[in-house]
């Protein structure tokens, strides 16, 4: 097996360490996740309409399109993800044979249930946020796909770009749940 090196994701005073599943899990993953997934993105397609639409002249980066976007797709999530579903993805998704965490910058230990515990406790949105750090590792990587056309891979990573952007911007003045 190919042991490629982890990726490292700092949250609140914790460092988390993230490895790429197998393709094979990979697609169970993402077989799992597409039952929420598939209608989130149809409900920003529907917020991106309307942003677009009602704002021809706006940069489709810009939070006039971004908002209504994102808005769409939270009343989509919201519809269809339970706390048994969401359980169900976080389990999944924080696979401790794929996590690992440095809980308050000590040694960095497989993130299983105990660990999680010490890591997240009262900071239910940081688990979250490593949950979507896990999907991107995984799935978000256009530029290794040999499938896309240059056209299509590109738009995928300018709006990637842009949701960072707007998180960025708009999330980093935040503090994280741990500091509040």
């Amino acid at each position: 097996m190919i042991n490629l090196k982890p990726e490292r994701v700092e949250i609140g005073n914790d460092v988390f360490y993230i490895r790429r599943y197998p393709p094979f899990y990979a697609l169970y993953v993402l077989g799992e996740i597409q039952k929420v997934l598939i209608p989130v993105l149809t409900g920003a397609g529907v917020g991106f309409s309307a942003g677009a639409a009602e704002n021809m002249e706006a940069d489709v980066k810009s939070p006039v399109v971004i908002i209504p976007t994102i808005i769409s797709a939270l009343e989509k999530l919201a519809s269809n993800l339970d706390g048994e579903t969401l359980e169900k993805l976080g389990k999944l998704l924080l696979d401790p044979e794929y996590v690992a965490v440095s809980v308050n910058r000590k040694q960095a230990v497989r993130l299983d249930e105990d660990t999680l515990i010490e890591a997240f406790d009262g900071r239910i949105i940081d688990m979250i946020a490593v949950m979507g750090a896990v999907f991107r590792v995984n799935f978000l990587n256009f530029t290794k796909s040999c499938v896309l056309p240059a056209g299509v891979r590109s738009a995928l990573q300018d709006i990637e770009e842009a949701f960072r952007e707007f998180a960025r911007t708009n999330l980093n003045e935040m503090p994280s749940s741990g500091d509040a």
